[in-house]
């Protein structure tokens, strides 16, 4: 089997063919999803597929399938990555209302950045996680490449 050198084999397995024998369609799903919808459905808390269900059981808690579609999403990995994700983002806006404040001439206490960096931060939790889930649905990560495979197609 020929292939580009550039590419290994394991990066071309899910291609999907161009002409199938018989005119079958290919099993294999398109590779590309839009990740710039999928990351603002999930930055609104909704399904990342379909945009109407609810992305969240309870509290972080993802759920397991859409309530709407029956996108599986329960191989989400973005419970470790979602705190640092939503801390630097408050980071940064809280360092933009500190550069804003100083030029204002306004003089708050550390202790007051500090707590509404830890605000802001919790505030930030859920919309970074739906938005991380969003964009590992859209690039098929973490097992959501089998899951389109395994599930029969729709129109």
């Amino acid at each position: 089997m020929e292939y580009d050198r550039t590419m290994s084999k394991a990066s071309t397995r899910y291609l999907p063919r161009q002409s199938r024998p018989g005119g079958t369609r290919p099993r294999n799903p398109a590779l590309r999803r839009p990740w710039l919808p999928a990351m603002l459905r999930g930055l609104r808390g909704v399904c990342p597929a379909c945009g109407e269900a609810a992305l969240y059981a309870s509290g972080l808690k993802v759920v397991k399938t859409c309530a709407r579609c029956d996108e599986e999403l329960y191989h989400h990995r973005a419970n470790r990555i979602s705190l640092p994700v939503a801390a630097f983002v408050a980071l940064q806006l809280v360092a933009l209302l500190m550069s804003l404040a100083h030029v204002a001439g306004l003089a708050w206490p550390l202790w007051a950045w500090g707590g509404l960096w830890a605000v802001a931060t919790a505030a930030l939790l859920r919309p970074a996680k739906g938005a991380i889930v969003g964009l590992q649905w859209a690039l098929r990560l973490h097992g959501f490449q089998y899951a389109a495979m395994c599930r029969p197609r729709r129109p």
